[in-house]
């Protein structure tokens, strides 16, 4: 699986004297403020490599079967590849559904299979 990278949406509070707690709070508040202003969309960036596979799973925690799945290259290969690849199946357990097949807080990413060389990186945005 590939990683991810991503801004947390509320940050991590390790502190504990009065300043630091007043610094959280206020961290916490931008962090709401943004959530409510629409930010809340996640970066996952991942390579497909040459390996003879026609698919790469990506990890991504808030992924649903209705989000909206965008990417965009990193490099030419990935470019030159831009509309054979497709999403095929942003995967989630979600209430009162049936399992829809893929695994929980993941997305799958079809593609042909690449020559010996090929490096397609994307950086794919996550919305919803």
């Amino acid at each position: 699986m590939a990683s991810d990278s991503r801004t947390p949406l509320l940050p991590v509070f390790d502190g504990d004297s009065p300043e630091q707690d007043l610094a959280h709070k206020r961290a916490v508040k931008r962090s709401v403020d943004g959530i409510i202003n629409g930010r809340v969309n996640w970066v996952v960036e991942g390579t497909l490599l040459a390996t003879g596979v026609t698919s790469t799973t990506f990890k991504a925690d808030n992924i649903t079967p209705d989000c909206q799945i965008c990417w965009q290259p990193c490099t030419s290969d990935a470019a030159a590849l831009m509309t054979k690849i497709w999403i095929a199946s942003p995967g989630a357990l979600v209430p009162g559904t049936a399992w829809s097949g893929a695994q929980v807080g993941t997305f799958t990413v079809s593609h042909p299979s690449l020559s010996v060389g090929v490096v397609a990186r994307y950086r794919f945005s996550i919305k919803g």
